[in-house]
């Protein structure tokens, strides 16, 4: 069988390397819009690196307990998440190379208001696209399973919790350099932006190289 040229991803809140990754080995990402949401995974969540070690960034939905499609998932702002994840950004990142640079592009969503969590997370995965120069042909589902023949599901493949994860031929973590390197061993597979801030254009290379046999494909 032919190798799939096309891959169906969950939509992912700031994604995960792994996750990223996925836009340079496949010519078309699907992502699913179909789906009631999913708790505890990437689509409502990002992991960093700060001074504590690991630390989840957490976007709060509303009717969280009910089914719910994930297109019509509005956030919650009861609370002012908006300020604590900004702020958490910016106490784990502001020391690190490119967090100065790079700042401007991400606070604005932070200061504004987007009502669905899918369009929080697609606006946010523009910017991170942009930022590495990845030029992509994104598609969104419009019925839940209407994918290509040719289309690797890995929509709930890509999981935060390692025994929720399935194994991924396609991704072996690179190791880089992080901000707290010399207070921890380095975190494989952390949100997108630790590598952003920590290698700015450079990440695009890190990102290739994760890649197994990159250049054979």
């Amino acid at each position: 069988m032919a190798e799939e040229s096309e891959i169906l991803l969950g939509t992912a809140y700031i994604p995960p390397i792994q996750y990223m990754s996925k836009f340079l080995k496949y010519k078309t990402v699907w992502i699913e819009t179909q789906e009631h949401f999913l708790k505890q995974t990437y689509r409502n969540r990002t992991i960093i690196e700060s001074g504590n070690g690991l630390e989840t960034l957490v976007i709060p939905v509303q009717g969280e307990g009910k089914k719910k499609n994930i297109k019509d998932l509005k956030i919650s702002y009861v609370e002012n998440w908006r300020s604590l994840h900004w702020n958490a950004l910016v106490t784990a990142y502001s020391s690190s190379p490119f967090f100065d640079l790079l700042k401007y592009d991400f606070k604005p969503l932070y200061k504004g208001k987007t009502t669905f969590l899918l369009d929080f997370n697609m606006k946010l995965l523009e910017i991170i696209l942009d930022l590495l120069e990845i030029k992509a042909d994104i598609q969104l589902t419009k019925t839940f399973e209407g994918i290509p023949d040719n289309c690797l599901n890995m929509r709930e493949a890509i999981h935060p919790k390692p025994q929720k994860a399935a194994s991924d031929p396609f991704f072996k973590a690179v190791p880089y350099t992080q901000v707290y390197e010399d207070k921890y061993p380095f975190y494989p597979n952390l949100s997108i932006i630790d590598l952003l801030f920590n290698y700015g254009s450079s990440a695009y290379e890190v990102l290739r190289n994760s890649i197994p046999e990159y250049n054979n494909f």
